[in-house]
């Protein structure tokens, strides 16, 4: 049964061999405390890897993460006021410039201007 499961395994990661993502970049992880760099990313293709910073993405795969931060062990100021659901990245944040254009379809659904530059899952309050 496990020999059955192995082969159905490897049947498919030939079949799907492409990433299914065209474009991933401009993200900025963060993570809190003074702990060792857990998994960010989990990718697989022929096999799952566990990754610990946009950086091994872009080692493994150079077309994915080339502008993306890592901000292990961060203890600075980063959100506006997460106790009131206010995520707005603030100035202060170094990785509050790591931004790019929101694809055009995007771009629409947020009603953002074609040339705002947009960092994190928050549109900024005005």
């Amino acid at each position: 049964r496990i020999d059955e499961l192995e082969e159905s395994v490897k049947s498919l990661n030939e079949r799907l061999n492409k990433p299914q993502v065209k474009q991933l970049d401009y993200n900025v992880c963060v993570q809190q405390g003074n702990t060792a760099p857990q998994s960010l990313i989990s990718w697989s293709q022929t096999s799952q890897q566990n990754l610990k910073s946009p950086e091994d993405l872009h080692k493994l795969h150079p077309e994915f993460s080339a502008h993306s931060q890592n901000f292990p062990n961060y203890n600075g100021p980063l959100f506006r006021c997460a106790e009131l659901g206010n995520y707005e990245l603030l100035k202060a944040f170094p990785g509050s410039s790591t931004a790019t254009k929101l694809p055009t379809e995007i771009q629409k659904i947020t009603k953002q201007r074609q040339d705002s530059l947009f960092p994190g899952a928050y549109v900024p309050l005005p």
